[in-house]
């Protein structure tokens, strides 16, 4: 592996309701078609919720938009989690890339078309597959769910949570120099040090 000795591997276990289809965990399973797609989509997310429970903050720049291995692009969910766990969040949405048409969502207070399940289906192969197999287990993307929550945040929202004003936040999502997105972030962290977090 290209990054031992960097990086601590944490293994999660396989979520109950699809642990019984899996006819052997030793065995790499690939995503080349839904069923198998489904599978990696539900592993993802309880890998997702596990790591966004287990930490303080949420930082969040580029991501694609397609060729994911999710039920949704992985920053998009990663992104709704966060949210649903109140974490304080930080976008730097000037570096481009899926958190860039998130911010552009938030400021304009418009939905981008790729955070639509048409757009989805239309730029992802099998999406719609895979999108049939998690409805019928009641685990698919809710589109409408991510339009509503998206258009019900504000620049004030997130500031709010992440130790940033208005201003030095609306910086953050729009300027395209990592340099001055670090300050901004460590800005927001010394003046959330010390608060009781959310």
């Amino acid at each position: 592996m290209k990054y031992y000795g960097l990086l601590d591997i944490v293994k999660h276990e396989v979520p109950d309701d699809i642990d019984s289809i899996l006819k052997n965990k030793e065995i790499f399973l690939k995503p080349d078609c839904p069923e198998n797609q489904y599978i990696w989509s539900r592993c993802l997310t309880t890998m997702r919720k596990e790591s966004i429970e287990s930490s303080d903050v949420r930082i969040f720049a580029g991501g694609k938009l397609g060729g994911y291995l999710g039920k949704m692009p992985g920053v998009l969910e990663e992104f709704l989690i966060a949210i649903d766990l109140n974490k304080p969040i930080y976008l730097a949405g000037g570096l481009g890339g899926l958190c860039q048409k998130l911010c552009d969502s938030i400021l304009n207070n418009e939905i981008s078309e790729e955070f639509t399940e048409e757009w989805q289906i239309s730029h992802n192969a099998r999406y719609i597959e895979l999108q049939q197999i998690a409805k019928s287990n009641s685990f698919e993307a809710d589109y409408e769910q991510v339009k509503t929550l998206i258009l019900g945040l504000s620049v004030e929202k997130l500031s709010l949570r992440s130790g940033l004003s208005k201003e030095d936040y609306n910086r953050l999502m729009t300027t395209p120099f990592v340099d001055e997105v670090v300050h901004l972030i460590l800005k927001g962290l010394n003046q959330l040090e010390g608060k009781p977090q959310y």
